[in-house]
């Protein structure tokens, strides 16, 4: 099935499967990035070669917030690079990509299929073994394929997924030769990095929203009443609704508490697939969803904050005459800082660390101006953004006693102790102290967001991470990709989108279980391939699928000495003389025998005095075969007529008992 995503993203080192979907960049083992050149910061990233649908024109459309923008026209593997944030928060525009929401509301729904094996001989296999089987069963209900994948198999440590929303093109993706085939290390770990207000987009998440008895749905109800309650007089679930000619979440006011929502909304779901984090971060007002997972704060709290915090652009216009506004540059924190210390002004401050080689100036729009000038005289990278308030700014103060007056009574306690908070405020963890101050902290401080990540990623390194950024959009993989980059981390990080504007949400959430899969989480991947399935026709059990491919490539035999010499000896066993014993030496051979009258029923027949007694021609056939054989393992060219026997005495009898046991000759 055709895809706008970039199901790759998770992906070790592969090229993109048949699932990819749009341009979303994997985070695996980074290296130094180069450095940058004029107007441009350098992809350097180890990632899969994806091809995006895009624009021939590298333009960026800042949007009305944002903080994050990509620094060059076009990346060298022609992804997207991230676009702006502004009021602390991100616009999640992509370089070069369609930004329009034109979701194919008729399309068949996608499905989720998943194959595990103990090696990578038998996972292609066994993909094989469905192509095979489905080729004969063309007719196959998929919601019933997928559920017996998903739930009636055991999850190994070779994993494939592949999402697809009708036969044929499953079968396409299995035969693939780029299937992506993942050893899912021993253990792995989550972490869930908030997106800031200003990624949001229409329709966001609304596909989530119609499917049946999914978490995400019954957190926006609940969100949606907490509006109500704090006195918002337009509903939550509608503005999710809205198409883009007529929605309004790019209107603060809606857009901040939408956002909110909306990741709220999003933890809860992987929370019920089981996907628990084991550290959380966010960028600006991201923090907000980023406490709410971890347990500082209720759900009831997070919507307040957020709510409270939506008024707040417009409040310090009014209180104001000098207009603010933002510029992202291509410099680190320091040089930023150097440059702004050249101006004659104090209207200007670094409001967002991004990442090491990308920051946010925020001030007067005057003094935006002067800096832009000297920073492209210079040959920086500098964006002025399309912005009339300067957030994390001075311009914040003018309002930060409202908000506090706001949110007096906030209720907040401490972090879950099975969670690390890592707070873009201090740069630090944080464990405590979530009430109406550290928002008020979070509206008028600095993003120190790379800072954190760094901590965060230093002191969590115990384990691969899975990096999953919770949000409208991917606006933070940029970011993120520095910022890693920037470590020479010897660890594998995984990025991981969630939401992707212009994707139904249902596929974008089955893509993040797919990776999270593959990856090795241990998460509930029967919850993540039910979405959207219909609860009127429950899905039944494929009883005649292939049975488990077992890999027979490697012998696993240890043989001692004697196994070997007597599975492979020479002579077949005789019924009188028995086999050589391979310990005997040529000097010295013998042979061993059990005698009894089953195995040689006519020795029944020859008795003395009442005596079962073996007779002498048997030994004299003994003897005779030994020579046979010690002849032809000397001298196999030398063929005998016959051999001449003299001397011989019988000194004493064999007898046998009647009974049947043996008696043992050597």
């Amino acid at each position: 099935m055709s895809s706008p995503r970039a199901e790759a993203a998770g992906r070790k080192f592969r090229k993109t499967d048949s699932t990819t979907k749009r341009s979303i960049i994997p985070i695996q083992k980074f290296r130094v990035p180069s450095v940058c050149e004029s107007c441009s910061i350098t992809h350097t990233m180890a990632i899969n070669d994806v091809k995006p649908k895009s624009r021939e024109s590298g333009n960026i459309r800042s949007g009305k917030y944002g903080h994050v923008v990509s620094m060059s026209p076009r990346l060298h593997n022609g992804a997207a690079g991230v676009n702006g944030i502004v009021n602390g928060h991100l616009n999640g525009d992509m370089n070069g990509l369609h930004n329009d929401d034109d979701v194919e509301k008729d399309k068949k729904a996608p499905r989720l299929f998943t194959i595990s094996a103990r090696s990578e001989h038998s996972l292609r296999h066994a993909a094989d073994d469905l192509r095979v089987y489905l080729g004969r069963q063309r007719d196959i209900r998929l919601d019933d394929l997928s559920y017996t994948l998903t739930t009636r198999r055991s999850k190994f440590q070779w994993r494939s997924s592949i999402i697809a929303d009708d036969v044929n093109s499953l079968i396409q993706s299995l035969e693939a030769e780029d299937l992506a085939r993942i050893k899912a290390p021993n253990q792995v770990a989550n972490v869930f990095i908030f997106t800031g207000q200003g990624a949001q987009s229409a329709r966001m998440g609304y596909h989530l929203l119609s499917a049946e008895g999914n978490e995400f749905s019954r957190s926006i109800s609940r969100s949606e009443q907490l509006l109500k309650d704090l006195g918002a007089q337009w509903s939550l679930v509608k503005e999710l609704s809205r198409d883009e000619n007529s929605s309004r979440l790019n209107d603060s006011k809606y857009g901040q508490p939408a956002s909110t929502a909306v990741q709220l909304a999003l933890v809860d779901l992987l929370k019920g697939w089981n996907a628990q984090p084991v550290a959380v971060i966010g960028h600006s007002s991201g923090e907000i969803a980023a406490a709410y997972a971890a347990g500082a704060i209720s759900q009831s709290a997070a919507m307040s904050a957020s709510y409270h915090r939506s008024f707040l652009a417009n409040l310090a216009k009014q209180r104001t005459t000098q207009p603010g506004t933002m510029m992202a540059v291509g410099l680190g924190q320091s040089d930023a800082e150097r440059y702004i210390g050249k101006l004659d002004t104090c209207g200007l401050t670094v409001a967002c660390v991004n990442s090491p080689s990308s920051t946010t100036i925020s001030g007067d729009a005057s003094a935006i101006s002067d800096l832009k000038s000297v920073l492209d005289a210079d040959g920086v990278f500098a964006r002025q953004l399309n912005v009339d308030t300067a957030y994390h700014s001075h311009y914040m103060k003018l309002v930060s006693p409202d908000y506090l007056d706001r949110l007096e009574g906030l209720e907040a306690g401490s972090v879950d102790p099975s969670i690390r908070y890592f707070s873009s405020v201090t740069g630090k963890e944080k464990l405590e102290g979530f009430g109406s101050s550290y928002w008020v902290d979070n509206l008028v401080s600095p993003v120190l967001f790379s800072a954190a990540l760094q901590r965060l990623c230093q002191e969590v390194s115990h384990t691969p991470l899975n990096l999953i950024e919770i949000g409208p959009h991917t606006a933070l993989s940029g970011p993120v990709r520095q910022t890693l980059a920037s470590l020479q981390a010897d660890g594998l990080y995984t990025y991981i989108p969630t939401l992707v504007r212009g994707e139904s949400g249902i596929e974008s959430l089955m893509n993040t279980g797919s990776i999270l899969f593959r990856s090795g989480s241990d998460l509930d991947i029967g919850a993540v391939a039910s979405l959207g399935i219909s609860s009127s026709s429950p899905p039944a059990i494929l009883r005649d699928l292939p049975t488990y491919h077992w890999n027979y490539t490697t012998t696993f035999w240890t043989e001692s000495r004697l196994s070997r010499e007597h599975r492979q000896r020479k002579h077949s066993h005789h019924d009188l003389l028995g086999s050589r014993v391979v310990t005997s030496p040529d000097s010295q051979p013998s042979w061993r025998i059990l005698l009894n009258t089953e195995s040689l029923p006519w020795l029944k027949d020859h008795v003395v005095d009442n005596f079962i007694v073996f007779p002498a021609a048997g030994y004299m056939t003994m003897a005779i075969q030994a020579m046979r054989q010690l002849d032809q393992d000397r001298r196999p060219d030398l063929k005998p007529n016959g051999y001449r026997m003299k001397n011989i005495s019988f000194k004493k009898t064999l007898t046998l008992p009647k009974d049947y046991k043996s008696v043992e000759t050597i």
